[in-house]
């Protein structure tokens, strides 16, 4: 991961020395309507991920676990507040609260909550000893905000010690198989992301973070609707206005691939990587692959200094790694 803050005065910390220095809130992207046949859960938890949470829910309703409505999947250490869906006939006389997670509330919904569903995430984290770095930390939040957050995927996103890469490679490959659905869409997904963050690197790396090439696939900011680059000049300072945003491979077989000189930059790296867009058919739609945002806006940053500690608050869009922001502020963390 390559940080866009080098050049500033360095900062350290020391983050999620437990739980509840970790706190995140999830905001959905249409509130329930207030009536309907699905009841959405705003739940609480703790020391618990969210499938573990989606289990134990389903567990105590007779429910299947794929008839829990999940907009995001959310940490273990940490403390986070998020929403799920039942069907509100299984929740009825029920008692929804078990270990590491309770429901501080319960709204009827129209629709079965869907992955992806979500406006933001807001996060407050609070960073012990990082006290004397205050001005540092400050300094890095504002580059942040004027450029964008390169759109890193996390490191939790590779599994445990980064293996989850090497059995997407093994299944694509045909010399290993998942155990069930969500296993291979895991494995499928962490080299998807392991090469889009290579991909990024090369970017930041070349000086290509800021800047449009012909052929590169661009949104409109926070838009799903693309289009190709053909104006590099004036698409740089769109780019850089927030207007519109630089699109990266999430490689699959249905990916819509970048052209020119952006697709021969998207086309190299996974060549050398030894796969192939059809290579990914082996994981059927779970290999369709997509595009993703380069940089993700910053927003409502604050930093509050309590003794040692400095507490930090911020909003990232759906699918940023608030991880990613902070390797962006903190030499350690």
């Amino acid at each position: 991961m390559r940080r866009l803050t080098g050049d500033l005065p360095p900062a350290a910390g020391t983050v999620k020395a437990c739980p509840e220095d970790f706190e995140v809130e999830e905001v959905l992207l249409h509130p329930p309507e207030g009536e309907g046949e699905h009841l959405y859960l705003r739940v609480e938890k703790r020391g618990r991920n969210t499938r573990e949470v989606v289990r134990a829910l389903a567990a105590a309703l007779g429910l299947r676990p794929a008839e829990v409505g999940v907009a995001g999947q959310k940490d273990r250490q940490a403390v986070t507040r998020q929403w799920l869906s039942v069907p509100r006939r299984a929740a009825a006389g029920k008692q929804l609260e078990g270990s590491g997670w309770r429901v501080l509330e319960a709204v009827p919904g129209r629709r079965k909550l869907r992955t992806g569903r979500i406006a933001r995430n807001r996060f407050r984290i609070r960073v012990r000893g990082a006290g004397a770095h205050e001005a540092a930390v400050r300094s890095r939040l504002r580059r942040l905000v004027e450029q964008g957050v390169p759109n890193y995927f996390g490191p939790q996103r590779f599994g445990h010690e980064g293996q989850n890469p090497a059995r997407g490679r093994a299944l694509l490959a045909g010399t290993r198989r998942a155990p069930d659905r969500f296993t291979r869409r895991l494995w499928v997904s962490a080299l998807q992301a392991e090469l889009f963050n290579a991909w990024l690197d090369a970017r930041i790396d070349d000086g290509l973070f800021l800047r449009c090439l012909p052929g590169d696939v661009l949104t409109p900011h926070l838009s799903r609707k693309s289009f190709l680059c053909g104006a590099p000049e004036e698409d740089t300072r769109r780019l850089r206005r927030f207007d519109v945003d630089l699109t990266g491979p999430i490689y699959g077989h249905a990916m819509r691939p970048a052209e020119g000189e952006a697709g021969r930059r998207e086309a190299a790296l996974l060549q050398a990587s030894g796969l192939s867009l059809e290579a990914f058919r082996a994981a059927g739609r779970d290999g369709a692959g997509t595009r993703r945002p380069a940089r993700i806006p910053l927003w409502d940053p604050a930093v509050v200094r309590e003794g040692e500690d400095l507490c930090l608050s911020f909003a990232l869009r759906s699918g940023g790694y608030a991880t990613v922001v902070l390797a962006q502020l903190f030499e350690e963390d």
